[in-house]
Protein backbone atom coordinates (compact mmCIF):
# COMPACT_ATOMS: atom_id res chain seq x y z
CA UNK A 1 0.00 0.00 0.00
CA UNK A 2 0.99 3.74 -0.69
CA UNK A 3 0.43 6.32 1.84
CA UNK A 4 -0.04 10.33 0.86
CA UNK A 5 -0.45 13.38 3.30
CA UNK A 6 -3.02 15.08 2.07
CA UNK A 7 -4.32 18.77 3.33
CA UNK A 8 -5.63 18.43 7.06
CA UNK A 9 -5.59 14.55 6.79
CA UNK A 10 -3.85 11.21 4.87
CA UNK A 11 -4.43 8.77 1.91
CA UNK A 12 -3.79 5.41 1.28
CA UNK A 13 -3.83 3.00 -1.21
CA UNK A 14 -4.18 -0.32 -1.42
CA UNK A 15 -3.78 -2.96 -4.14
CA UNK A 16 -5.25 -6.58 -3.16
CA UNK A 17 -6.39 -9.52 -5.39
CA UNK A 18 -10.11 -10.01 -4.95
CA UNK A 19 -11.76 -12.62 -6.86
CA UNK A 20 -9.78 -13.27 -9.72
CA UNK A 21 -8.83 -8.91 -10.34
CA UNK A 22 -7.01 -6.95 -8.30
CA UNK A 23 -9.61 -4.45 -5.88
CA UNK A 24 -7.74 -0.99 -5.78
CA UNK A 25 -9.15 1.10 -2.84
CA UNK A 26 -8.80 4.66 -2.05
CA UNK A 27 -8.99 5.86 1.48
CA UNK A 28 -8.74 9.57 2.66
CA UNK A 29 -9.31 10.37 6.28
CA UNK A 30 -9.60 14.09 6.84
CA UNK A 31 -11.17 16.38 8.56
CA UNK A 32 -12.17 18.54 5.40
CA UNK A 33 -16.27 18.45 5.16
CA UNK A 34 -16.21 19.21 1.20
CA UNK A 35 -16.72 16.29 -1.08
CA UNK A 36 -14.02 14.85 -2.34
CA UNK A 37 -14.06 12.88 -5.96
CA UNK A 38 -11.33 10.93 -7.42
CA UNK A 39 -10.35 12.28 -11.06
CA UNK A 40 -8.57 8.97 -12.49
CA UNK A 41 -7.96 7.01 -15.28
CA UNK A 42 -5.67 3.85 -17.10
CA UNK A 43 -2.41 4.93 -17.42
CA UNK A 44 -1.03 3.45 -21.12
CA UNK A 45 1.90 3.19 -23.19
CA UNK A 46 -0.68 4.79 -25.65
CA UNK A 47 1.24 7.80 -27.06
CA UNK A 48 -1.34 8.80 -29.51
CA UNK A 49 -2.86 11.66 -30.00
CA UNK A 50 -6.45 10.07 -30.58
CA UNK A 51 -9.06 11.61 -28.34
CA UNK A 52 -11.60 9.81 -26.46
CA UNK A 53 -9.66 6.47 -26.61
CA UNK A 54 -10.21 3.29 -24.39
CA UNK A 55 -8.47 0.58 -23.52
CA UNK A 56 -9.27 -1.30 -26.68
CA UNK A 57 -7.58 1.45 -29.08
CA UNK A 58 -3.96 0.82 -27.16
CA UNK A 59 -1.59 -0.21 -29.71
CA UNK A 60 1.07 -1.38 -27.15
CA UNK A 61 4.26 -4.04 -27.72
CA UNK A 62 4.03 -5.91 -24.46
CA UNK A 63 7.68 -5.46 -24.24
CA UNK A 64 7.87 -2.14 -24.04
CA UNK A 65 7.71 -0.10 -20.81
CA UNK A 66 4.24 1.64 -20.98
CA UNK A 67 3.30 4.22 -19.11
CA UNK A 68 1.80 6.93 -21.59
CA UNK A 69 -1.51 8.87 -21.79
CA UNK A 70 -4.74 8.38 -19.48
CA UNK A 71 -7.71 6.66 -21.46
CA UNK A 72 -11.33 6.09 -20.01
CA UNK A 73 -11.56 2.47 -17.84
CA UNK A 74 -13.95 -0.19 -19.17
CA UNK A 75 -17.57 0.18 -17.42
CA UNK A 76 -16.65 -3.30 -15.65
CA UNK A 77 -14.13 -1.42 -13.72
CA UNK A 78 -15.89 2.19 -12.83
CA UNK A 79 -17.35 2.35 -9.34
CA UNK A 80 -21.16 3.62 -8.60
CA UNK A 81 -21.46 7.48 -9.01
CA UNK A 82 -18.83 7.34 -11.53
CA UNK A 83 -19.06 9.66 -14.81
CA UNK A 84 -16.95 8.95 -17.42
CA UNK A 85 -16.02 11.97 -20.45
CA UNK A 86 -12.98 11.67 -23.17
CA UNK A 87 -9.97 9.85 -21.21
CA UNK A 88 -11.00 9.62 -17.33
CA UNK A 89 -13.51 8.94 -14.86
CA UNK A 90 -14.49 11.14 -11.61
CA UNK A 91 -15.85 8.97 -8.55
CA UNK A 92 -17.31 10.31 -5.30
CA UNK A 93 -15.58 9.01 -2.23
CA UNK A 94 -18.47 7.91 -0.02
CA UNK A 95 -18.28 8.03 3.81
CA UNK A 96 -18.46 10.05 6.92
CA UNK A 97 -15.01 10.83 8.05
CA UNK A 98 -13.40 8.32 6.11
CA UNK A 99 -14.25 8.33 2.91
CA UNK A 100 -13.25 5.90 0.35
CA UNK A 101 -13.46 4.14 -3.39
CA UNK A 102 -12.90 0.59 -4.80
CA UNK A 103 -11.95 -0.10 -8.19
CA UNK A 104 -11.83 -3.65 -9.58
CA UNK A 105 -9.20 -3.97 -11.92
CA UNK A 106 -8.36 -6.87 -14.17
CA UNK A 107 -5.29 -7.26 -15.89
CA UNK A 108 -4.92 -5.36 -19.04
CA UNK A 109 -1.83 -5.33 -21.59
CA UNK A 110 -0.42 -2.09 -21.99
CA UNK A 111 -1.80 -0.68 -18.60
CA UNK A 112 0.51 0.33 -15.97
CA UNK A 113 -1.99 1.05 -13.54
CA UNK A 114 -4.26 3.55 -12.15
CA UNK A 115 -3.27 7.68 -12.42
CA UNK A 116 -6.01 10.01 -10.70
CA UNK A 117 -5.65 13.08 -8.74
CA UNK A 118 -7.88 13.95 -6.06
CA UNK A 119 -10.49 16.76 -6.08
CA UNK A 120 -11.30 18.65 -2.68
CA UNK A 121 -14.18 20.97 -2.82
CA UNK A 122 -12.40 23.27 -5.83
CA UNK A 123 -8.94 22.46 -4.86
CA UNK A 124 -7.19 19.70 -7.34
CA UNK A 125 -4.44 17.75 -4.73
CA UNK A 126 -1.99 16.11 -6.40
CA UNK A 127 1.61 14.28 -4.70
CA UNK A 128 3.71 16.54 -3.29
CA UNK A 129 6.05 16.65 -7.08
CA UNK A 130 2.92 18.35 -7.79
CA UNK A 131 2.81 15.17 -10.36
CA UNK A 132 -0.71 12.85 -10.65
CA UNK A 133 -0.53 10.15 -8.01
CA UNK A 134 -0.33 6.54 -10.04
CA UNK A 135 -0.85 3.17 -8.42
CA UNK A 136 0.51 0.22 -10.58
CA UNK A 137 -0.78 -3.26 -11.15
CA UNK A 138 0.90 -6.10 -11.37
CA UNK A 139 0.20 -5.95 -14.81
CA UNK A 140 2.02 -2.53 -15.18
CA UNK A 141 4.65 -4.16 -12.95
CA UNK A 142 5.03 -7.21 -15.43
CA UNK A 143 5.29 -4.96 -18.35
CA UNK A 144 8.43 -2.96 -16.32
CA UNK A 145 10.00 -6.40 -15.85
CA UNK A 146 10.06 -7.29 -19.34
CA UNK A 147 11.17 -3.57 -20.13
CA UNK A 148 14.14 -4.26 -17.68
CA UNK A 149 15.04 -7.63 -19.27
CA UNK A 150 16.10 -6.17 -22.70
CA UNK A 151 18.16 -4.16 -21.06
CA UNK A 152 20.36 -7.28 -19.44
CA UNK A 153 23.21 -9.08 -21.52
CA UNK A 154 22.44 -12.41 -19.70
CA UNK A 155 19.07 -12.45 -20.88
CA UNK A 156 18.42 -14.43 -24.85
CA UNK A 157 15.06 -15.02 -24.77
CA UNK A 158 11.60 -13.70 -23.17
CA UNK A 159 8.24 -14.68 -24.04
CA UNK A 160 4.86 -13.22 -23.16
CA UNK A 161 1.98 -15.81 -22.59
CA UNK A 162 -1.84 -15.07 -22.28
CA UNK A 163 -3.32 -16.82 -19.56
CA UNK A 164 -7.53 -17.75 -20.86
CA UNK A 165 -9.13 -16.24 -23.67
CA UNK A 166 -7.64 -12.55 -24.29
CA UNK A 167 -5.64 -12.74 -21.51
CA UNK A 168 -8.44 -12.42 -19.28
CA UNK A 169 -6.58 -14.38 -16.83
CA UNK A 170 -3.32 -12.33 -16.95
CA UNK A 171 0.20 -13.30 -18.21
CA UNK A 172 3.06 -14.78 -17.93
CA UNK A 173 6.27 -13.69 -18.48
CA UNK A 174 8.84 -16.23 -19.31
CA UNK A 175 13.03 -15.06 -19.28
CA UNK A 176 15.73 -17.49 -20.19
CA UNK A 177 19.21 -16.39 -19.15
CA UNK A 178 22.66 -17.96 -19.31
CA UNK A 179 24.40 -18.38 -16.18
CA UNK A 180 28.62 -17.51 -15.86
CA UNK A 181 28.57 -21.39 -14.94
CA UNK A 182 27.14 -22.45 -18.57
CA UNK A 183 24.07 -23.11 -17.31
CA UNK A 184 20.75 -21.96 -18.62
CA UNK A 185 17.91 -20.31 -16.11
CA UNK A 186 14.31 -20.03 -17.43
CA UNK A 187 12.19 -17.85 -14.35
CA UNK A 188 8.22 -17.43 -14.98
CA UNK A 189 6.30 -14.23 -13.49
CA UNK A 190 2.83 -13.73 -13.45
CA UNK A 191 0.71 -10.58 -13.36
CA UNK A 192 -2.46 -13.20 -12.54
CA UNK A 193 -4.40 -12.60 -9.47
CA UNK A 194 -5.31 -16.25 -8.61
CA UNK A 195 -3.34 -18.81 -7.74
CA UNK A 196 -0.88 -20.59 -10.17
CA UNK A 197 0.79 -23.92 -10.02
CA UNK A 198 3.30 -24.76 -12.71
CA UNK A 199 3.08 -28.40 -14.46
CA UNK A 200 6.22 -28.56 -16.65
CA UNK A 201 8.82 -31.24 -17.93
CA UNK A 202 11.92 -30.77 -19.88
CA UNK A 203 11.66 -31.62 -23.86
CA UNK A 204 15.18 -33.18 -24.88
CA UNK A 205 14.59 -33.75 -28.30
CA UNK A 206 11.43 -32.45 -29.83
CA UNK A 207 8.88 -29.97 -29.25
CA UNK A 208 5.82 -31.46 -27.16
CA UNK A 209 7.81 -33.88 -25.88
CA UNK A 210 8.00 -34.16 -21.46
CA UNK A 211 10.81 -35.74 -19.60
CA UNK A 212 11.39 -35.39 -15.88
CA UNK A 213 14.05 -33.07 -15.38
CA UNK A 214 17.53 -34.00 -14.28
CA UNK A 215 18.66 -34.24 -10.27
Amino acid sequence: HHTYNIPEGTMIALVKAVNASYQIEVVVDTTIEQPITLHWGMSTGYFGDKKNATVEDIQTDVMVNASGEWVVPPENMRPMYSECEENSCSTELLGSNVKRAIINAKPLAGVTGISFVLKIGDEYVKNEKEEDFHIPVPAGILQELSHEATKSPEIVLQRVFALGRDGSHGRVLALVSAQSNGETMVEFFSDSPEPLILHWGVSRSKIGEWTLPDI
